[in-house]
């Protein structure tokens, strides 16, 4: 891949986190008490996050299949008494667990969803998206992806549709293996992820169970402030309680969808408020690493140029102490290219990004028939085709809007479907 990386490096002092109108926060946004299976009350744990471990924001999330209503209405109700504008937000929500799928967050959410959807596995996880997307504001969260063997990581990310991408807007690291195994792997199947680190916990330690932290640029802290910037994904996951990352392209900050116009430049400042050195930062794209760079001093503020087109891009840097941060991405409109193996086993179908207009060469000769599905990025149906079981081949031509891409679904008569997302390079 050629590139030209220019990278322009300022070194100076910081005060006041606070970046293009946001200002920054750090909480934790997963976290148990005995109305599950952990220990104290919601009442416990915002006192304690608030006056022992000094952090902004707390959201407890009880499993719901332990959670009974009135102990659902009372944290929400122990949550609102504890919310001061500007001081301390608190947040009560719960978390699906599926020993199938994995378990997720909801949040920003009134009412409870079915404990049974945990254990109905083949249909489990249709239900608590259907669920989440269909009582707004409700948000979701990945939580702490490959934490079990068992797990299938939500069918390993399978994109579902626009809607879905937008009421699961997190993905939670609680270690180093979940952030490096399965953030990239989530941006590549499509979904606009921001990041967060959290503490899950289950003893009475919250916000002091290690030094991670989920940290928030907010333009207030507030209920809606925080709800604001995860939705417009602009968030990051430290394991320094204390420590930054801001990235913008121009005056869009992280977690913002642009156009492809190379060169792109984009902007990385990396703060920790104790003053603790950087030791390196690598920009990481779809197509890998980008760059890696030695960050000399304190609080480096970092231009990147990229020269080669791709569909996201994010900061990681660690320091010597080997706390690591992670960014938001930045979110880039690409044309659309590739081929996708039918479920079926049979010559793959083809996909030539042609101008603004996309074509599919099927090139089978199959003994059933397939149908297959063309949606854009927010899951609105472009086009519907089936397919003959007859010899030979079919030409499709689809026209996404603005050449941004499109998902595309392979479903055979037996049932079995296939379901991916197309860009630039077939990914």
């Amino acid at each position: 891949m050629s590139r030209l990386v220019v990278i322009l490096i300022l070194i100076y002092s910081f005060s006041g986190f606070s970046q293009s109108g946001f200002q920054v926060y750090f909480g934790n946004l997963h976290s148990h008490t005995s109305f599950s299976d952990g220990m104290g009350t919601p009442y416990d744990a915002y006192t304690f996050a608030r006056d022992s471990a000094h952090i902004d924001f707390l959201a407890v999330t009880d499993h719901v299949e332990w959670l009974s209503a009135v102990n659902f209405n009372t944290g929400l109700q122990t949550a609102d008494a504890f919310t001061v504008n500007g001081t301390f937000v608190a947040l009560y929500g719960y978390e699906w667990t599926s020993n199938y799928y994995g378990h997720c967050s909801i949040l920003y959410v009134d009412e409870m969803i079915s404990a049974s959807s945990s254990s109905v596995y083949p249909g489990g996880w249709d239900l608590v998206t259907d669920f989440v997307c269909s009582h707004p504001p409700a948000i979701g969260q990945f939580n702490h992806p490959g934490r079990y063997s068992w797990f299938n990581n939500w069918d390993d990310f399978a994109y579902v549709n626009g809607a879905t991408d937008t009421c699961f807007p997190m993905i939670e690291f609680q270690d180093i293996q979940q952030a490096t195994d399965y953030y990239e792997k989530a941006l590549s199947k499509g979904w606009h992820l921001t990041p967060v680190w959290n503490q899950d916990n289950h003893q009475a330690d919250w916000g002091l169970k290690n030094n991670g932290r989920a940290g928030i640029w907010a333009t207030e802290l507030s209920k809606n402030g925080i709800y604001n910037a995860i939705m417009n994904r602009r968030t990051f996951a430290t394991m320094d309680k204390n420590a930054s990352v801001w990235m913008e392209c121009g005056t869009h900050p992280m977690g913002s969808v642009l156009p492809v116009i190379l060169p792109v430049q984009i902007r990385a400042v990396i703060n920790d408020a104790d003053s603790e050195l950087w030791s390196k930062a690598e920009l990481v794209t779809s197509r890998g690493i980008y760059d890696s760079i030695f960050l000399p001093g304190l609080n480096p503020d970092t231009i990147f140029v990229l020269n080669d087109t791709v569909e996201w891009a994010f900061i990681w840097a660690i320091q010597p102490d080997g706390d690591m941060i992670w960014s938001a991405p930045l979110f880039f409109d690409v044309p659309v290219s590739g081929s996708v193996n039918p479920p079926d086993g049979n010559n793959s179908i083809t996909i030539v990004h042609a101008g603004k207009e996309i074509i599919i060469n099927t090139g089978r000769d199959v003994g059933f028939p397939l149908s297959m599905e063309f949606r854009d990025i927010t899951g609105r149906v472009l086009m519907k085709k089936e397919i003959s079981d007859s010899a030979g081949s079919d030409k499709i031509v689809v026209k996404p809007p603005d050449g941004n891409p499109i998902i595309i679904t392979v479903k055979s008569s037996n049932g079995i479907t296939h379901s991916k997302l197309f860009t630039d390079n077939g990914n």
